[in-house]
């Protein structure tokens, strides 16, 4: 057998029913080990998604194994309030290791894994065929965005992945916007692709019960709005055209501050770029937290000027803490943001409109609180993190009935 030949297929393009909180019915019924290889976890998306996923479990059948090249086993098991239900494998080791496959087959038949989910194209050949030496387990594939835009993919690197993603016995996007753009890539059938959009905690992100206080805390200034940005300091993230309309904003003499929270992978180009343009004050470059939510808590727009997005969970935390946003109008921006209803779309790459936009909201606050009671109203419908944790749960169920009833 081919390790890309497809096995037990199910797309599952709908959002099966999950009762929630989890039935009692599932006490007693046979354990599903669900293995999540990643490279890292760091402050990226794609981790904190993970991160809330296994934080939010919906079923008592679900264990999770998440498998970390190179980390700290100790330092990631703190991280999950019930560490009966994930545990963690730390696997050292080079990034491009021809092994890595194997020594992953071997893990998969040692933890007796039912499901193996991938999220991304970077591990999936690797998850592919680790699932096939293991035993023929079935894999799930997550597609949650390009790290840049075209991707530039060889035509010999595309067919793989081509294969490699038919292969797969699930996959889906974090929004409508991601699958069309991943099947567009690997020109798929259109709805080769579900969807499963992203979640946020809106009990933990809720708006602030004293902005001020929250300034105060992080050393801010009370007297001035805060503009904040959360996302690593790349390319994609189009953090560049934000400090272009700060300087277009800065022209009228308002004043603001610019709050950029987010690990700099840019070698400090865009704090030169702001120190001879716009001088001190007028940018905090923050660098990454931990922990996110005071910086939302004291900020009073946000701005995301991504060149492309699979779906943002920072502007989801911001839409959850009542915060007008403006965004840019490329990929799960456009998913989650109605225009002038939950907040403002604008074209990226174009600092004159973004610093039009921003214009616009500091001087309308009431508006502007208008479109955060709104976002924050939506999000609480459509993206509460315990309806994708047990939307996420069926999936697995699913896909696991055949490997656990096969098993001795």
């Amino acid at each position: 057998m081919t390790l890309l030949q497809p096995s037990h297929q199910f797309i599952d393009r709908g959002e099966p029913a999950y009762a929630w909180p989890p039935p009692q019915s599932d006490v007693g019924a046979a354990t599903i080990t669900v293995c999540h290889p990643v490279w890292r976890l760091d402050r990226g998306g794609l981790e904190n998604q993970l991160r809330q996923t296994l934080r939010h479990n919906p079923s008592r059948r679900l264990r999770h194994l998440l498998v970390v090249r190179g980390a700290d086993a100790d330092e990631i098991e703190c991280q999950f309030a019930d560490p009966e239900s994930v545990s963690v494998l730390a696997e050292p080791g080079a990034a491009r290791d021809p092994r890595w496959s194997q020594t992953l087959a071997d893990t998969l038949s040692s933890r007796r894994v039912d499901v193996l989910h991938i999220r991304g194209l970077a591990m999936l050949l690797d998850g592919l065929a680790a699932a096939r030496l293991a035993g023929d387990i079935p894999v799930a594939m997550s597609f949650h965005g390009f790290e840049r835009t075209p991707p530039g993919l060889s035509a010999m690197r595309v067919k793989l992945l081509r294969r490699a993603i038919e292969a797969c016995a699930d996959r889906w996007a974090v929004g409508a916007a991601a699958a069309q753009a991943i099947e567009a890539q690997f020109s798929l059938p259109p709805g080769s692709f579900g969807v499963l959009p992203n979640g946020v905690n809106v009990e933990r992100f809720r708006p602030a019960a004293d902005r001020s206080a929250a300034k105060r805390r992080l050393g801010l200034p009370v007297d001035r709005p805060i503009l904040l940005c959360v996302g690593n300091l790349k390319p994609i993230k189009g953090h560049d055209v934000l400090l272009r309309a700060a300087w277009k904003l800065a022209q009228s003499r308002r004043r603001f501050q610019i709050a950029l929270v987010g690990d700099d992978y840019l070698d400090g180009a865009l704090q030169r770029w702001s120190r001879r343009r716009l001088g001190d004050g007028v940018v905090l470059f923050a660098g990454g937290a931990n922990d996110v939510l005071p910086w939302y808590h004291a900020a009073d727009l946000f701005v995301l000027p991504s060149l492309w997005e699979g779906m943002s969970n920072a502007l989801l935390e911001a839409m959850a803490c009542g915060l007008p946003v403006i965004a840019t109008a490329v990929g799960g921006n456009a998913d989650l943001v109605r225009n002038r209803r939950t907040g403002l779309l604008v074209e990226p790459n174009d600092a004159d409109m973004l610093a039009t936009a921003m214009a616009d909201l500091l001087h309308d606050a009431e508006y502007g609180a208008a479109l955060g009671r709104a976002a924050r109203a939506e999000v609480e419908t459509q993206n509460d993190i315990r309806r994708t944790a047990a939307v996420l749960a069926r999936r697995y169920e699913r896909l696991a009935e055949r490997t656990t009833s096969e098993r001795p």
